[in-house]
C-alpha cells in the first residue's frame, strides 16, 4: 500500500512496529479512499498526522480509523464520526478497567452482570467510550473519562462539555464494533 513521501517521514519519530502499524492504516485508508473517489492513493488529500485523527482536507469529509488483531476498521462521513472495534474474546482484566475509566452509573449497571460475563459487558460499554471520544473533534485524553454511555437511551454524554452523541453497537462473528455518529440536520 501507498503512503506519500510527507508520511514516510514519520518512521524516524515512530518504533518499528508503530511505523509498520501507521503505514499499513494510512496505505490502506488511502487505497480504499482512492477507489471511492476514483483518484490514485497519493492524491487522496489524507492529512494523517500519527496519533491523530485523519481528515480529508479539500473533500469536505470526517474520517475515523480503529484496528484490532489484524483487522481493520474505518468510516469516512460528511461531519463527525467515530468508531472502533475490539476483538470479543480479547484477555484483560475487567474490574481493573471498569474502576479506572468508567462513570459510577456505568459501574452499577456493569455490576448486574455475572462475573462470567463481565469482561463481555466491560468491552461493549468500551467500544461505545472510544467510538464517542474519537467522534469529539477537540479532545484532551482526560475527556475519554468523561464519555457515559447511556445504554437505554443509545446515546453517550459528555456532562461537562454538553456533548451528546447517538451511538450504534454491533457484534459481528469474533468482534464487536462501536459508531458513534449524529446525523446532519
Amino acid at each position: 500500500m501507498q503512503i506519500t513521501l510527507e508520511e514516510r517521514r514519520w518512521e524516524k519519530h515512530l518504533s518499528k512496529s508503530a511505523f509498520n502499524n501507521y503505514r499499513y492504516t494510512r496505505g490502506y485508508l488511502r487505497y480504499s479512499l482512492s477507489k471511492i473517489f476514483k483518484i490514485h492513493p497519493l492524491d487522496v488529500p489524507l492529512d494523517a498526522e500519527p496519533g491523530k485523527a485523519p481528515f480529508l482536507n479539500s473533500l469536505n469529509g470526517f474520517i475515523s480509523i480503529s484496528h484490532t488483531d489484524e483487522k481493520l476498521f474505518f468510516a469516512w462521513a460528511p461531519n463527525n464520526i467515530g468508531i472502533d472495534i475490539e476483538n470479543k474474546h480479547r484477555i484483560f482484566n475487567a474490574n481493573s478497567l471498569m474502576k479506572r475509566f468508567f462513570k459510577e452509573d456505568e459501574k452499577k449497571e456493569l455490576r448486574k452482570y455475572k462475573f462470567s460475563n463481565i469482561s463481555k459487558q466491560v468491552l461493549k460499554y468500551w467500544v461505545i467510550k472510544e467510538s464517542a471520544y474519537k467522534w469529539q473533534s477537540i479532545k484532551r485524553s482526560s475527556d475519554f473519562f468523561q464519555w457515559e454511555w447511556v445504554r437505554d437511551s443509545g446515546f453517550a454524554i459528555h456532562k461537562k462539555k454538553g456533548l451528546k452523541v447517538k451511538t450504534y453497537f454491533q457484534c459481528d462473528q469474533n468482534y464487536y464494533f462501536g459508531v458513534a455518529f449524529n446525523k446532519l440536520n
